[in-house]
């Protein structure tokens, strides 16, 4: 370990080895003879007058109460042992009580940090709410009654329909969530269908668990294909939670996204396209609906890499 790296260590103990607690230890070791040997009050008094260049005469008299204090600081972290048999204090450390307090000390950093990291957790769990609800609508709640989020919404247009999609699913998905999404992939260019894949590998690393279902065709081009197996294996080979399966059967194919069955994005028209947002609080037994038949037709399905073991079985 290099000396800069033992000085941060020391720092995230709190112990600075230019301050005087380190100072004041250092000159109690330095004070004694034998191991056994208690160092009284006044010799290691004169220890640190002599790191500092003064004699007796030439004391510092705001030092005396200041070395008074650290050893009290000292002996309660455990790095020194007090003798109080008698009127004059004797003062005692060793190496490997010292080594034990630094251990001890370890210990309390690291449960300290750990705190801190809870904490941080914790806001960033407040902060992860305040996205996925912006401040303007709990202000329009606060004032009104009504959470904006509550309305249904409908976009038509394929960019109203992708800015809504990135606003409502994949801006507030976060860890724990559900995420299923159904598509056919139809009429799709590499450059959207990698957009698609980025977003969705961006929500995976977020930790929302994400399920998408296909139809048990491809209606893309074999090149098309082959890139989004590519670029599917490489989530996958991230360890993210995000599976994409064909259906096992023909049926008809509706597109759709919903978020834990909290709310539904549902494309309502294809040409032009069209989409509809619906909370829960607005049909709950549409979302319901939809996340069980989804649920059921993706445990049927098959995993789009199988299909070429599919293939070779045949």
């Amino acid at each position: 370990m290099d000396k800069q790296t033992i000085l941060t260590v020391l720092d995230l103990l709190g112990f600075d080895p230019t301050e005087n607690k380190a100072k004041i230890l250092s000159a109690i070791v330095k004070s004694k003879t034998h191991e056994s040997d208690w160092v009284p009050f006044k010799k290691l008094y004169n220890q640190l007058l002599l790191e500092k260049g003064l004699t007796l005469e030439e004391r510092d008299v705001k030092l005396e109460p200041l070395v008074y204090r650290v050893l009290s600081d000292l002996e309660e972290e455990g790095y020194i042992s007090v003798d109080r048999s008698s009127y004059r204090h004797g003062y005692k450390s060793s190496l490997s009580e010292i080594a034990a307090a630094l251990r001890a000390q370890i210990l309390r950093a690291k449960r300290s940090i750990r705190s801190r990291i809870e904490e941080i957790n914790t806001d960033l769990e407040i902060i992860d709410e305040l996205e996925k609800r912006p401040p303007v609508n709990l202000l329009v709640e606060a004032v009104t009654g009504i959470r904006p989020e509550d309305r249904t919404e409908y976009a038509s247009g394929i960019d109203a329909v992708r800015r809504m999609i990135d606003e409502i699913v994949y801006a507030r998905g976060r860890k724990g969530d559900t995420v299923r999404i159904s598509t056919s992939w139809t009429g799709s260019d590499w450059r959207e269908v990698h957009e698609r894949f980025n977003s969705v590998g961006t929500l995976a690393r977020r930790g929302a668990s994400v399920h998408i279902l296909t139809s048990k065709e491809w209606s893309v081009s074999d090149k098309m294909e082959e890139q989004m197996k590519e670029y599917y294996k490489k989530l996958r080979d991230e360890s993210l939670d995000i599976e994409i399966k064909h259906r096992a059967r023909e049926s008809a194919m509706y597109q759709m996204m919903t978020r834990n069955r909290d709310e539904i994005v549902l494309v309502v028209s294809e040409d032009p396209v069209a989409a509809t947002f619906i909370p829960r609080s607005a049909n709950p037994m549409l979302i319901d609906n939809s996340v069980e038949v989804f649920d059921r037709e993706f445990a049927e399905g098959y995993d789009i890499l199988q299909e070429e073991e599919r293939e070779e079985d045949r």
